[in-house]
């Protein structure tokens, strides 16, 4: 019996490399009724967020958070946010 899982992962002008990054978390091989994604958007100014929208029907959820606060705080209230038993935190980059 798999737990519901939130995979948290941390953005901040990721536009290069945010597609392979879900496409990859999207094809894991674990329920989906289980897997919940969340990304964090530290006030990214490139088309990160928009990217992100792009795969809301797939269920990821876009958190944005404004001030560049860092990758730290934006994973907090996040964090509480995740609606799911486990919670594994992800850093975008190449």
């Amino acid at each position: 019996m798999e737990p519901n899982v939130t995979v948290l992962i941390t953005a901040y002008n990721e536009e290069k490399n945010i597609v392979a990054k879900l496409e990859n978390t999207l094809s894991l091989d674990y329920p989906k009724e289980k897997l919940e994604i969340i990304v964090a958007s530290d006030a990214s100014e490139d088309r990160t967020d928009q990217i992100v929208r792009e795969f809301s029907d797939r269920g990821v959820i876009l958190h944005r958070v404004e001030g560049r606060v860092g990758k730290t705080e934006t994973q907090k209230p996040n964090r509480e946010k995740g609606e799911r038993r486990y919670c594994h935190l992800f850093r975008c980059h190449d």
